[in-house]
């Protein structure tokens, strides 16, 4: 189970995780292939235990960071998007920062 996210009856902290590790695997498989970049499977938002949640978001954090690396280093540009790497970090950014503030809201 998980906490349930005050004003979203039908959200828990799991599913929050679960997505944001399937996003960041849309990402990485969309435009990792370019700099070959291992993707995860997604994962059952509903059931994923916690243990496999944490291990699958610590794997793609690295992903994401070696992305962010070689698309600097590819001159800004993150193919698969019609952005530079910046736009899309950015962005990125902000959508993680929204469901970690969903997250903490269901802590407290």
């Amino acid at each position: 189970m998980g906490s349930i996210i005050p004003g979203y009856l039908q959200k828990t902290v799991r599913m929050i995780g679960g997505h944001l590790h399937n996003t960041r695997c849309m990402l990485i498989k969309k435009t990792g292939r370019y700099f070959d970049l291992a993707v995860q499977d997604h994962v059952d938002r509903y059931r994923v235990s916690r243990k496999q949640l944490i291990s699958k978001l610590d794997f793609n954090s690295q992903n994401v960071l070696t992305l962010l690396e070689k698309a600097l280093e590819n001159e800004r540009l993150l193919r698969g998007f019609s952005k530079d790497v910046v736009h899309s970090m950015t962005y990125r950014m902000a959508h993680e920062a929204h469901h970690r503030g969903q997250i903490i809201v269901a802590a407290r």
